[in-house]
């Protein structure tokens, strides 16, 4: 019996390291993230911006439908002319000079939807990287003059890159006035996450004052 028993104890102390192990490699795997940029990143504390806090608990959550649901339509002379940038195009049957109603999403090649928006958007990968305000607010004139009080910059990895295995990131703006998202924007081109944690940070105007950064240690 003494013999049995010594045994099943050596066998549940062997099992207890096993699991303690497999525990371990779990959470160095989880603690890691550098490999796909999302898991490294904490998130801002909420900052007292309503619009703002709001947007980013959606982002956090993965629930780009809802994030997008947050903006605010707008509304513009539609046009018929081919070719990138420029108003927004007029859906079939409409006539040139329509006044239409469309969602302040722009890509690199124009007025984007809100699939587009989602897909940029929905991904593992996206994480927040710098959150920005304006005082005096910016004037966008992407977005038709708005006084644009914030700004978060997204970043999410591998989406429209030839490698997605690369430290490549693809940065998507999200621009709030003073009560509302107002419109977001799509950067074209991939940016490099090893450059962001070395103190790189999306090209600010004179007045943009920075709130949070996903890498705070960066110099």
């Amino acid at each position: 019996m003494d013999w049995a028993r010594r045994s099943d104890q050596r066998a549940r102390a062997a099992s207890a390291v096993v699991g303690i192990a497999l525990l371990t490699l779990v959470l160095g795997a989880c603690g890691d993230g550098d490999a796909d940029g999302a898991s490294q990143a904490t998130w801002p504390p909420v900052l007292g911006v309503e619009a703002v806090d709001e947007a980013l608990a959606l982002l956090r959550e993965g629930d780009a439908t809802a994030l997008i649901a947050l903006v605010q339509p707008a509304s513009a002379p539609c046009t018929t002319a081919a070719g990138a940038g420029g108003p927004p195009k007029c859906p079939t049957g409409v006539a040139q000079g329509t006044v239409i109603e469309y969602l302040p999403y722009f890509e690199c090649d124009g007025w984007g939807s809100a699939e587009g928006a989602r897909d940029r958007l929905t991904d593992d990968s996206t994480y927040p990287l710098v959150v920005a305000r304006w005082a005096p607010p910016l004037m966008m004139t992407l977005l038709r003059n708005a006084e644009i009080a914030h700004t978060v910059v997204v970043a999410r990895g591998g989406f429209g890159t030839p490698d997605p295995s690369s430290d490549a990131r693809l940065l998507t703006t999200l621009a709030f006035d003073g009560a509302a998202l107002r419109g977001i924007i799509g950067d074209c081109g991939a940016y490099s996450e090893a450059a962001f944690r070395g103190g790189a940070l999306p090209r600010l105007e004179a007045d943009g004052e920075v709130l949070w950064r996903a890498y705070p240690g960066a110099p």
